[in-house]
């Protein structure tokens, strides 16, 4: 042990290997299996699986931060983090703000029960098909259409170019090749 008289020593092995080592500069690889950066207390909490300060895991309500095998998460005491990543991807951010492109196979804007469901073919909320009774909007390949629920939709055009307005106002030249105004 190397120190001042009547002084904690400045530096000291025990033994047992601990090693002590004030205003230390350690260069090269330091392999730690568990410990802390700064104290248990304030500083950051080491495990062979984590590494995490306050908070102690992937959905602990714990203010802090946390990276592990399992995934990244950092937010507020008492509510569920307003940041995390899983180790499978699944992305939560409470007040995100994207740029860029954003690719999407399916999933929903809003909430399966009260948004917009968007997948491949369709982007739709409440009306799931071009032919739907139930209320609401529906976009698809094989057209669009919107109305009232219980009815048929009062308004849709197919990808054919079939036109259904329920009520219309149309202004400009109508031009047809054959058809009915009316009844046939």
């Amino acid at each position: 042990a190397l120190g001042s008289e009547g002084v904690a020593p400045e530096f000291s092995v025990t033994s047992a290997g601990a090693l002590v080592a004030s205003s230390a500069a350690i260069t090269g690889t330091i392999t730690a299996e568990d410990g802390f950066i700064g104290t248990a207390a304030s500083g950051f909490t080491i495990t062979a699986n984590d590494f995490y300060n306050g908070k102690t895991g992937l959905a602990n309500t714990t203010a802090g931060v946390y990276v592990g095998t399992d995934g990244i998460a950092l937010g507020s005491a008492g509510v569920t983090p307003q940041f995390s990543v899983t180790s499978a991807g699944a992305l939560v951010a409470s007040s995100a703000t994207i740029t860029g492109t954003i690719t999407a196979e399916d999933g929903f804007i809003g909430t399966a029960a009260n948004g917009f469901t968007l997948n491949a073919t369709e982007f739709h909320s409440g009306k799931t098909a071009i032919d739907n009774t139930t209320a609401g909007i529906y976009i698809g390949t094989n057209g669009i259409a919107l109305g009232s629920e219980g009815v048929a939709p009062e308004f849709s055009v197919t990808s054919a170019g079939a036109l259904v307005a329920s009520s219309a106002t149309i202004t400009g030249t109508i031009t047809a090749e054959d058809g009915y105004i009316g009844t046939a």
